[in-house]
């Protein structure tokens, strides 16, 4: 008993010791388990870029449903052992939001597609000249201009142009898929605070009119305040008023702006549309206003509209004569759009460059509409989905008007030359 106790204390074994470091063990492997346990469950998103083997896959974005090809600068995550990708900038973020809700969408199996090399085999529609693309001839030779020798022109090449992969990232060539966009347009236009006597006399008199009941006098005024902007329902507000409204030739808390809309942006612009005004003398305040009249006659010199102003001017701070700067904010809606950049405007017509994939692009027309801020509006020509160059377009039109808008650029004019080659050789 007294090796077993010290000072009535219980003295400890190494059976008791060893137990204790077990149960410790036990402890810390528990512990890692259900922190390892607990991080499987949080399935933490990271996005990546793609890799070049996967470029040219076919795949359905995951949160918009559409298929799609795969491309270099399409984003991807791994999820639960499956990759998904996105077809363009921000699907992404709606999948980190919540994966499970678009969990089942997957890359379809499909291997990425190539440009073949053109081959004999494939129909040739006519031979032609690098240099003199108006060269066309139905069998090879020289071309009767500078003597080179002719190309072959394949059936469903013409007007595409192949571009390699080096001179693609050199040039800066890049694309953006076609979508739906809300388009706004801000118009500025000059002004100044104007005396309006025309519009102050064209009141008095209807008031004066009206009071006295003069039926021709009336439809004499009122025809005079239509043809400077009014409307049946100003008429009528008109009505309510013992005298013109004074803030028209004298400032006071209230002033009116004229500014010129010109011709092409009078469709753009209405009555009750609200309005920011500035002044050089107070660079620092933006006024507030509304459009209230807009005259039915152009200027035929500057070819624009009077647009009458109302604008608040509670610290009387405005005089008249002051020039000022009126910015309108044009809210269009939710249309089929691409970027201002991506146009290129001949004159005669509007052309976008189609990015087909693979170093592959086409010229091709369309009908715009709405022009808004960085953005246009597409009408025809192009579907959702499309994707059309933005930058670098101007170095593929010039190949197109140099070599008539067949496949010749770079790593295809060299495909081409050695077919044609073959095809001599054999004849």
């Amino acid at each position: 008993m007294l090796n077993k106790t010290i000072n009535g204390n219980h003295k400890p074994t190494k059976f008791t010791k060893y137990t204790a470091v077990v149960k410790l063990k036990i402890f810390f492997v528990c512990l890692l388990f259900v922190v390892a346990v607990g991080c499987a469950k949080k399935n933490v998103l990271s996005v990546r870029k793609v890799k070049s083997t996967e470029v040219g896959l076919k795949a359905v974005c995951p949160v918009t449903k559409n298929e799609f090809t795969v491309r270099e600068e399409t984003l991807a995550v791994d999820y639960k052992g499956k990759t998904y990708y996105f077809c363009c900038p921000g699907c992404d973020s709606e999948m980190i939001k919540d994966p499970e809700k678009y969990v089942g969408q997957e890359t379809v199996e499909t291997k990425p597609t190539k440009h073949e090399p053109q081959t004999t085999e494939k129909e040739i529609l006519y031979w032609t000249c690098s240099m003199h693309p108006q060269v066309r001839l139905d069998k090879p030779g020289k071309c009767p201009v500078c003597a080179m020798d002719l190309i072959p022109i394949y059936k469903g090449d013409e007007g595409v142009i192949i571009v390699d992969e080096n001179i693609r990232k050199v040039t800066g060539l890049k694309s953006l898929r076609v979508q739906k966009n809300y388009l706004t347009k801000t118009i500025r236009l000059p002004g100044k605070v104007a005396a309006d006597y025309e519009l102050y006399l064209a009141q008095q008199e209807y008031i004066s009119s009206y009071k006295n009941g003069n039926k021709e006098l009336i439809e004499a005024a009122k025809f005079r305040l239509f043809l400077l902007g009014y409307t049946e329902q100003d008429i009528s507000e008109l009505e309510k008023m013992d005298e013109p409204d004074k803030s028209l030739i004298y400032p006071a808390k209230n002033v009116w702006v004229h500014a010129d809309v010109y011709e092409y942006d009078i469709g753009l612009i209405k009555p009750g549309l609200a309005v920011n005004v500035n002044f050089l003398a107070y660079p620092n305040i933006t006024f507030k206003g509304v459009v209230r009249f807009i005259e039915k006659t152009l200027n035929q010199q500057i070819r624009s509209a009077k647009a009458r102003i109302f604008v608040e001017d509670p610290k009387n701070l405005l005089k008249l004569e002051m020039y000022a700067i009126v910015e309108i904010k044009v809210t269009y809606g939710k249309v089929l759009s691409v970027p201002e950049s991506a146009i290129i405007d001949t004159g005669t017509r509007k052309i976008v460059y189609l990015d087909l994939g693979d170093g592959r692009y086409r010229p091709q027309e369309v009908k715009t509409g709405f022009w808004g801020d960085g953005y246009v509006e597409i009408v025809s020509g192009l579907k959702e989905g499309d994707f059309v160059v933005t930058d670098g377009n101007f170095m593929l039109d010039s190949q197109t008007t140099l070599t008539g808008g067949q496949a010749l650029l770079y790593g295809a004019a060299e495909e081409i030359k050695e077919e044609s080659k073959k095809v001599e050789h054999k004849h």
